[in-house]
């Protein structure tokens, strides 16, 4: 089962990068941690700070025009960057897959990175995640 959702994984990536944009805007004006909070619709499992469930803050680190990293906590977890963070507010869940499907699809981002922002575009299990998936998958 695992190998399986391995295997999805990687050719979600894939297809993500064959229709991809050279770069994630949001995060090429400055370098630095950028980060927004939203809604969980599902329950993420267990963390450091117990249930994923709730409300996350998603961090991005950007460096020289792009992401570099991307971290996901709880809320109640007191585990995000210490130093200035430009902080994005809370977002839609509508709008937090829009900035993580923006990285998704940036063709300068390392792989590593890509993967993460998919890891949690996937994990979101939104509406508009699934209709992503589905046109690319339908798109070949």
């Amino acid at each position: 089962m695992m190998r399986a959702l391995k295997v999805l994984f990687l050719g979600l990536l894939v297809l993500a990068l064959l229709n991809s944009p050279s770069t994630a805007s949001t995060f090429s004006e400055a370098d630095g941690w950028y980060t927004w909070r939203v809604d969980s619709p599902v329950n993420m499992g267990s963390s450091c700070c117990g249930n994923m469930s709730g409300e996350l803050a998603i961090y991005v680190r950007s460096e020289n025009g792009g992401p570099v990293r991307i971290r996901a906590y709880n809320t109640n977890c007191d585990k995000g960057p210490e130093e200035n963070v430009t902080d994005l507010g809370t977002l839609s869940l509508a709008q937090s897959d829009a900035l993580l499907l923006e990285i998704v699809q940036a063709r300068n981002v390392d792989m590593d990175v890509r993967e993460d922002a998919l890891l949690w575009l996937v994990l979101t299990g939104s509406d508009e995640t699934f209709e992503y998936v589905d046109r690319l998958l339908s798109s070949r």
